[in-house]
């Protein structure tokens, strides 16, 4: 049986798997760095969560129309049309840097959620948070 067209198919497009991995920077980490937030300064960090969620809905919706106007490209591209090979060779490697430092700040932030069901095991600290 042949499918109709417009029908929907199982598969996976390079932009499904960009949505999903904006998704997982929701993730974990900011449950776990609200809650301790929060508990510092108080329920006025709210506002600033509101306040950096409506400049991120500004910032993302000049990303769709860059996408829209250039279709094809990434973000990487948009870069360097507008400021150069250099800066968006750089960009490219924050990127990485940034993906890497978040796999490991979400381990360790899912590690000391599932504390809550093994307390018996030691939480693993990174080096920079060691205390003597």
């Amino acid at each position: 049986m042949g499918q109709a067209e417009g029908s929907l198919q199982k598969k996976l497009k390079p932009r499904h798997i960009s949505f999903m991995a904006m998704g997982g920077v929701i993730g974990t980490g900011i449950f776990k760095g609200s809650a301790e937030t929060i508990g510092l300064a108080g329920p006025g960090v709210i506002v600033s969560y509101i306040f950096a969620g409506l400049l991120l809905l500004v910032v993302m919706a000049a990303m769709a129309e860059m996408a829209t106007v250039y279709p094809g490209r990434n973000m990487k591209d948009f870069v360097r049309e507008a400021f150069g090979q250099k800066i968006s060779f750089i960009m490219g490697w924050m990127y990485c840097f940034m993906w890497l430092s978040v796999c490991v700040i979400e381990i360790i932030a899912a590690g000391s959620f599932l504390q809550y069901w093994f307390a018996e095991v030691r939480p693993v600290r990174p080096l920079l948070f060691l205390s003597i």
